[in-house]
């Protein structure tokens, strides 16, 4: 098995083929996911999954987090998607992503500088995911009626 970082360049370059290959990028996840991921869990709360972004939604298990990947196309078309570096630790490993594209229920345009913390289990295999990210910038492109309902007096 290789690095984790060598993992995650895999991984990048498999999601962004999704559309092209569904089945091979489905079979990607199922071999390197472990059986209990979590993907955008985090404890003290997220205003992105307040909002409802699917993106950020908190998934629990393989099928949880193969359905992000089903519904993230219809949500966002990237026009960007740049990995700039991936560190990576003992059992975490971070990647620097810059992104743009286009939120498809709204139109609008969005670009962001990303970090993702990946955690790995002791095989290796991937058991948690959550994104760091302008998290304001994220609810205006994808949902800008919850933000006006929220600031309007």
């Amino acid at each position: 098995m290789g690095t984790k970082a060598d993992l995650l360049h895999r991984y990048y370059t498999a999601m962004l083929n999704n559309q092209q290959d569904w089945p091979a990028f489905e079979a990607f996840l199922r071999e390197h996911l472990a059986q209990d991921v979590q993907f955008e869990d985090f404890p003290f709360g997220n205003t992105a999954q307040d909002a409802g972004l699917v993106h950020v939604k908190r998934r629990s298990g393989v099928s949880e987090v193969i359905k992000l990947y089903e519904e993230l196309p219809k949500v966002v078309l990237f026009e960007q998607f740049d990995l700039v570096r991936v560190v990576e630790g003992e059992e975490k490993a971070f990647a620097w992503l810059y992104i743009a594209g286009t939120a498809t229920a709204t139109g609008t345009k969005l670009a962001d500088e990303i970090l993702l913390e990946w955690t790995f289990d002791s095989s290796g295999k991937i058991k948690g995911l959550r994104h760091w990210m302008d998290t304001k910038k994220h609810i205006e492109a994808f949902q800008p009626s919850v933000l006006k309902s929220t600031s309007e007096p």
